[in-house]
């Protein structure tokens, strides 16, 4: 996942991918985001509307005739696919995440032994909640596994549901760093839909967080 989000490109005249507005004149970090395309990095290179500028040692991309770029779980299914599995990157969203860890699918389980009986990840992070840390749910998480949630949000009368790449896992410190594909709505502020960082596992839980596998790598 590294390589699509520290990829960089320049506009080559306003684009306009899923909703954002890629202006011209900076250099864009990272595959665009959008929910109507599973695109790799590879298949980013190798668009009709992508050229190496060879004298100037950079990519220009122009507006494309449809959408191109991923969202937040199909970037981690391409990543699980680059790694050998056979997942079908096309179907991954976290509906089917949320269905794969109650019953294994499309290459994907639930990782350690939570409870799934349950209809959301809130009930599933819920009982946890006597242990502030939350240890027991995330210390079998390992670099490659992701962790996603699922669930409806009252407040906004809407469904939510979001995921992320575990790229590394911290037990002594109860946390993990990670990689994730947000949404263009970064692109204004610093150029890139993706970002990285640490969450302790006491933040994974505050944002119902549960851990997910690829089953054939």
């Amino acid at each position: 996942m590294s390589s699509m989000r520290y990829f960089s490109w320049y506009p080559n005249g306003s684009i306009i991918i899923y909703g954002t507005q890629y202006a011209v004149g900076g250099v864009i970090r990272g595959i665009p985001y959008t929910q109507n395309a599973d695109t790799t990095k590879a298949d980013f290179i190798s668009s009709p509307t992508m050229q190496y500028v060879y004298g100037g040692n950079f990519y220009s991309f122009r507006q494309p005739s449809g959408d191109v770029g991923n969202d937040c779980t199909s970037a981690v299914a391409i990543s699980w696919a680059a790694g050998g599995s056979s997942i079908n990157v096309s179907t991954v969203y976290t509906v089917q995440m949320l269905a794969a860890v109650k019953s294994t699918q499309n290459r994907m389980a639930k990782r350690g032994t939570y409870s799934t009986g349950y209809t959301y990840t809130t009930g599933m992070v819920d009982q946890f909640a006597s242990d502030p840390n939350a240890y027991d749910l995330y210390c079998t998480l390992v670099p490659e596994d992701a962790c996603f949630y699922r669930y409806y949000d009252k407040a906004q009368g809407r469904m939510r549901g979001h995921a992320i790449l575990i790229t590394g896992v911290n037990l002594s410190t109860k946390s993990v760093t990670y990689i994730e594909q947000i949404d263009g709505d970064l692109v204004v502020k610093n150029n890139s839909s993706w970002t990285s960082g640490t969450k302790t596992f006491q933040q994974l839980t505050n944002s119902n967080y549960v851990p997910i596998r690829p089953t054939d790598i």
